[in-house]
Order: C-alpha cells, then structure tokens, then sequence
C-alpha cells in the first residue's frame, strides 16, 4: 500500500490474514487529544473541558504494556495492530478519587457514555459505575468460632454449614488505582523447594520439578481468591480483598469461600465477577472463550484461525465498555476519576468530583485515487483523566485487490463528522 500522508497523522499501513482465509489492507490512525477547560460558552453548555488535538501526537504502538515487568501484572495497554474490532472498546487508565479529596472506606466512581439527539434526550450507551473501597481482608476466624460452627454443621446434618471467613471493614483511602489486580481473582504458587510444598495434596501436584499453582481464570493477577489446598499448605490465615466491585454485588466472604472450595465459577457468583476499566489479557478466560478451539484438526487445516474463532476476541475492554463503533461526537461524563483540584473539574450536589466533554467529531478518511473514500471506524477509546489525555484509535479495514495490492491512498485532514 502506498499511503500519503500530508497532515502527518501517525498512522500504521499493513496487511492481515482473515479468519475466512482472504487478506485485509488495515490502516490504523491514532489521534491524541488534551483535556482543556472548557470557555464560557461550553460551560453554560453544560461541558467542563474541550478536546484538541496534542501538540505532540503518540506513534501506534505495536507491543503490549503491562503495569507490571512482563506479563505477570494487568494489561495496561494492548498492541494497537489488532486487525479489526468489531465493537469499540472504552478504557479507563488511571484512579478512583474519593470526593472531595477526603479519604473514606468506600465511594462510587464512574462513566458514561451518551449520544447526543438534536431533538430530544441525548441516549445512553454506557452507564458503568464501580464501588470503590480501600484495603480491606478476609480473615480466618479464631478457633472458637470455627469450632461452633462446626456443631452447628454437625446438629443440624450438614444443611448449615457457617462461613469459617470474615470480611474486615475497609480502611479510609483517598484513591484507588484502577487496575485488575484491585478486582477479585488472584493466582497462587508453591515452589517445590518451598516447606510448604511438602503439605501440598499430590492431586495438586503437576509433576517432578514442577510448582502448584491455581488461579481464578477471569482474573488471575486480582485478589481475595486461593483454593483450599494452598491455604492449608501455606498455613494462610488473611488474604487480601478486592477493593473494586459492582455497586450492586458487593464482595462478601461467603461466596470467597465457596470459590476457595471449588465450588463457584467466575460466571455463577455476581460478586465475584470480573470489575474494572482497563483492558483484559488475551488468556484471560473471557477472551480466551472467544478465541477457538486450537487443535490438531486446526494445526493441520493449514488455516491462520480455527474455524470457531470470534473476531470479538479483538476487543480488550470489560464487556459493559464494548459497544458499537462510535460516530465520534459522543458526549463522556466521568464521576470521580480524577482528583478533586482537577483544573476545570466541577462538583455535583453530593461532592463529586465531575469531567463532561464531547468528542471532536474527527474522522480520518483515506481516499483512493478515482473512488470513494474510506471512513475509519473509531474502535477505540482510551482515557486517561489524571493525565488530561484522550487517545482516539481509528481503524479503516478493506479486502487486498488481486489485481491492486499496493493501492495508492491519501489520508486525509480529521474533519468534523
């Protein structure tokens, strides 16, 4: 492809195979915005900040970052060489601010996302609200308490069986980082040189030479989750509990306890679901159900997908962030993502701290010589409200031409959609 670029927009050219088996050009361009306080006439509007265009405009990055070295912590932002999302994907980067700056156990934080109507009510797309908490435990109850409970599971045959945790409460904290490690899940290992692995059940035991090891597939680098045989080997009498959950489905130590069990499903227990803003890991349970069945029918099929494979596998963010390719003249309001002295941020009845703005309308278009032009498709939206940055990520994804497979385009100036 041969690709001019006069408004010198970073952009990224290249080919991908499809999972029918053809070849797609993808044009990837990515547009960085700075959050500015909006004028008079936005704010008697109702906006407290405008979005324009970065004086210095972010490269398409094709490699994964982690908050973490390596991949053993969440993903912070996937590579952007993604060969199509089919729905858009809305990221948070960034933390839950208690209002007003004031440490408290637990606060709500929060987006929206609407679409503006010129005669009527704007629509909602996205409401996803999160209940925030600081550092909270699940702690083992003392003996006394297990033992009573114990001869209440024995007098009543079984039918009562007592929750052997508890809950602490949560301390006051003034911000949450917003990442999965604060979610519920958890991963846990025992090395086998470690004391402990002499206690460790052998049907837990992979093999000579080998760790055991567990971990909650929707969310193995959260907290508040290990199975029963590794509490009992590693003598664990506190874990930590997850600091993010749904307002609706608080986390409680009963359904933890069942998960310690064995006998809870990331999908069974409400509470226990995955909670968060930022992106999920490809072999995280949710995309890896969307990725297909990689068998021996597969590898010798000579195909570069299996044939159950869901191009949906593409979108990183939580399920309640995906929608619809947006039009990108949204309007975003953001509840308590951003500290309280935020330049431009305003308060709501209650103390919340708020941003609203709407996105530019700009849509780059590449246009072929001699036919119409391509409209990209913007499929991703990533926040970062502490950093007053936006980042719009638009893709144009078209079939390579047999008899054209270097097509000449020019990529034109964003203009208002």
């Amino acid at each position: 492809m041969r690709l001019a670029n006069p408004a010198q927009l970073p952009c990224l050219p290249f080919q991908m195979n499809t999972p029918e088996g053809g070849r797609d050009h993808v044009v990837i361009v990515k547009l960085t915005l700075d959050l500015e306080a909006a004028p008079p006439g936005d704010r008697a509007a109702g906006f407290t900040h405008v979005l324009k265009l970065a004086p210095q405009q972010a490269q398409v990055e094709p490699a994964d970052q982690y908050f973490e070295e390596g991949p053993a912590g969440s993903l912070r932002r996937e590579g952007e060489l993604a060969p199509g999302k089919p729905r858009c994907d809305i990221l948070v980067l960034g933390a839950a601010h208690a209002p007003g700056g004031r440490p408290r156990r637990r606060f709500q934080a929060g987006l929206r996302v609407l679409t503006p109507d010129p005669v009527g009510p704007p629509t909602v797309l996205v409401d996803k609200r999160l209940q925030v908490t600081g550092e909270r435990w699940l702690l083992r109850r003392n003996l006394l308490s297990r033992l009573v409970g114990g001869c209440l599971r024995l007098a009543t045959l079984g039918l009562f069986r007592p929750c052997p945790w508890k809950l602490g409460s949560p301390r006051p904290a003034a911000s949450v980082p917003l990442r999965f490690e604060y979610s519920f899940g958890g991963h846990v290992r025992i090395q086998p040189g470690d004391r402990a692995y002499r206690r460790v059940p052998r049907a837990h035991r992979p093999g000579p030479g080998l760790p055991a090891e567990a971990w909650w597939p929707a969310n193995p680098v959260g907290r508040g989750f290990a199975p029963m045989w590794y509490l009992r080997a590693a003598r664990i009498k506190r874990l930590p509990g997850p600091q993010i959950e749904a307002p609706g489905h608080p986390f409680a130590a009963r359904p933890a306890w069942q998960a310690m069990l064995g006998q809870l499903r990331p999908r069974v227990a409400p509470s226990l679901q995955l909670q968060g803003l930022g992106s999920l890991s490809r072999g995280w349970e949710h995309r890896l159900s969307l990725a297909g069945t990689w068998d021996h029918a597969w590898d010798i099929s000579g195909s570069p997908y299996p044939p159950d494979f869901d191009r949906g596998f593409w979108n990183v963010a939580h399920p309640d962030l995906q929608v619809a390719h947006l039009r990108g003249d949204e309007i975003l309001e953001l509840t308590n993502l951003c500290p309280a002295d935020a330049p431009g941020a305003t308060r709501d009845a209650r103390g919340a701290t708020l941003l609203r703005f709407r996105l530019p309308g700009l849509i780059p278009r590449l246009h072929p010589a001699g036919a119409a032009p391509h409209r990209t498709a913007l499929d991703t939206l990533i926040l970062e409200p502490g950093a007053q940055r936006v980042t719009l990520i638009h893709r144009a994804v078209f079939p390579v031409d047999p008899e054209d497979q270097a097509p000449a385009l020019t990529l034109a100036l964003p203009v208002p959609s």
